[in-house]
């Protein structure tokens, strides 16, 4: 298969690039400018060089999938307008201009971008250009002629995520038996390693029922608080992290109850790594 990725240099995009690649498909990723050295194993463009389908048609696309956004952090602030360009402006002008009649596009959504699972009630701008994208598609894809699959993640862990997330900051301060600022940690989390979401993005590619639109998401529904996940670290190190509760403030997304699931789980849904073993991997690794 002909498969554009846009993002596929993110930490889930070069899992999923090198993953496909490796089983023989054709993947292009696509990023806004040219990087200076090609990815081993596939090919990157910068989104200028994609024309859209009536003036290039070598670009013919049989799945299209979006992985790109970008979110306002304490640690790296952006204005509402680069998050909604980066997250709903990008990628809807991806998506126009490489799929047509007949493409499948897999879009990343994320299950906080509505809180309590109630769609529209959106916390901050990155929610809210997620949740337009996903009404875009919802009410595009049978115009235009191609056919989506919008898959809500909760939240991935795996080698090569950003060292400023929760669990590689964890492992870190673990290794280097520092402190580490937390909030009070009784907020609900689900974590699915990277690896098992490559999984279930590939078999996704395959569908072949037909439809316009069609959303799923892709967690196991196990959830513990980030408490726990601190103790289930401690026990595979054989360490204390010196964990600063309450010094940081709820962010005002968390979950401290189970949120309802406004859709199924994805068909054949598949996770090999269990989280004991996916952060005995990550200890391991790192």
């Amino acid at each position: 298969m002909k498969i554009a990725i846009l993002g596929a240099l993110g930490f889930l995009g070069r899992e999923l690039s090198h993953s496909l690649a490796r089983q023989g498909h054709e993947v292009t990723g696509f990023v806004l400018h040219q990087p200076p050295l090609q990815p081993e194993g596939f090919l990157c463009r910068p989104i200028s060089s994609l024309k859209g389908r009536e003036i290039s048609p070598d670009d013919d696309f049989d799945v299209v999938i979006n992985l790109a956004a970008r979110r306002s952090t304490k640690s790296n602030p952006l204005s509402e307008a680069i998050v909604r360009e980066f997250t709903f402006d990008i990628p809807k002008d991806f998506i126009l201009r490489a799929s047509g009649a007949g493409t499948l596009v897999l879009n990343a959504s994320t299950y906080i971008q509505n809180f309590e699972g109630v769609d529209g009630r959106t916390v901050d701008s990155y929610g809210a250009a997620k949740q337009d994208l996903t009404r875009f598609l919802m009410d595009e894809s049978e115009i235009l002629g191609f056919k989506t699959l919008d898959l809500y993640l909760f939240t991935i862990y795996g080698h090569g995520d950003r060292p400023s997330h929760l669990v590689p900051s964890l492992i870190s301060a673990a290794k280097k038996r520092e402190g580490i600022s937390l909030s009070p940690g009784h907020q609900l989390m689900n974590l699915m390693h990277v690896e098992d979401v490559v999984r279930n993005f590939t078999k996704a590619i395959f569908t072949k029922d037909q439809f316009s639109y069609r959303r799923h998401f892709i967690w196991q529904e196990h959830y513990f608080t980030v408490r726990s996940l601190v103790s289930s670290i401690e026990s595979i190190a054989h360490v204390n992290i010196d964990c600063l509760w309450g010094e940081k403030p709820y962010a005002g997304h968390e979950m401290f109850e189970p949120w309802k699931i406004p859709m199924s789980q994805i068909p054949s849904f598949e996770s090999q790594i269990s989280l004991e073993q996916g952060l005995k991997k990550l200890w391991s690794e790192e």
